[in-house]
C-alpha cells in the first residue's frame, strides 16, 4: 500500500479572472503539478522527499497536455503496481493525499484531461476518483482545529490556517500571485511558492500524531 501526495498549480487570466477555479473556461489550464509518491503506507519525518514538480512553461507547445499525460500514466502505473486482495475482490492500495483536492484538484484535472483527450471520460474518472482511496488535509484539519473548538462545529480552514493548527511554516504570498510570476516568465518564484506550500506530508503526520497522542 502506498502514499501519493498531490498538488496542482492552475492559470488565472487576466481577462478572466474564473479560469483557475473553472476548468471549463477558455483560459482554464494547468501550470504545474507536484507529487511526492510513496511505497510504504506509513512514513516518517526522515522519509519526506524532494518533490516532482510537472512545470508547463518547459515546453514550447502543447505543455499542459504533456504534463497532464505524465502525471496521468504515472498514476495509472502506480494503480496497476500497488493491487492487493481484500474479502476476495481486487483492490487498489494507493491512498491519494491533498489539501481539499477532492474538491478542487482532482475535478479540475478531470475536466482538463478530459478536454485533451488522454483518454475516454469513464476512465480518467476510475483513475481519479475510483481506483485509489482518498485522504483530504482540509476536511481532517476541522477535527482538531481550536476554531472548532471554538465555535462547536467543524471550521473549514484554508492552508495557512490549518498549517498555524500543527504549528508548521506558512507559506509567503497568495496562489493568485503565481499567475502574475507566469506572465512575468519568472518561473523561479513559481517553483519557490510551490515547494514552501507543500506540506502535505508534515500535515499529515502532525494530524495523526494529533489524534493518536491528543495531549
Amino acid at each position: 500500500m502506498s502514499l501519493l501526495f498531490l498538488d496542482i498549480e492552475t492559470y488565472v487570466s487576466k481577462g478572466d479572472s474564473s479560469s483557475g477555479l473553472n476548468p471549463y473556461r477558455k483560459d482554464s489550464k494547468v501550470i504545474a503539478i507536484s507529487y511526492a509518491y510513496y511505497q510504504s503506507f506509513t512514513i516518517k519525518k526522515r522519509d519526506i522527499k524532494e518533490l516532482t514538480i510537472l512545470k508547463e512553461w518547459e515546453h514550447k507547445e502543447g505543455g499542459e497536455k504533456i504534463i497532464l499525460k505524465s502525471f496521468y500514466d504515472f498514476l495509472k502505473s502506480k494503480i496497476k503496481s500497488d493491487r492487493y486482495t481484500k474479502d476476495g475482490k481486487d483492490r487498489c492500495g494507493l491512498t491519494v493525499i491533498g489539501f481539499n483536492h477532492i474538491s478542487f484538484d482532482l475535478p479540475y484535472l478531470f475536466v482538463r484531461m478530459c478536454s485533451h483527450n488522454l483518454d475516454v471520460p469513464g476512465e480518467i474518472y476510475k483513475n481519479l476518483f475510483s481506483e485509489p482511496m482518498h485522504t483530504d488535509l482540509m476536511q481532517l484539519t476541522q477535527l482538531v482545529s481550536k476554531k472548532s473548538m471554538e465555535y462547536e462545529k467543524l471550521m473549514p480552514l484554508n492552508q495557512k490556517l490549518a498549517a498555524e493548527t500543527f504549528k508548521l511554516t506558512i507559506k509567503e504570498g497568495e496562489g493568485k500571485d503565481l499567475s502574475n510570476f507566469y506572465d512575468d516568465q519568472d518561473y523561479g518564484k513559481i517553483e519557490k511558492y510551490i515547494k514552501e506550500e507543500f506540506t502535505f506530508e508534515q500535515m499529515y503526520l502532525a494530524f495523526i500524531k494529533a489524534i493518536l497522542n491528543p495531549n
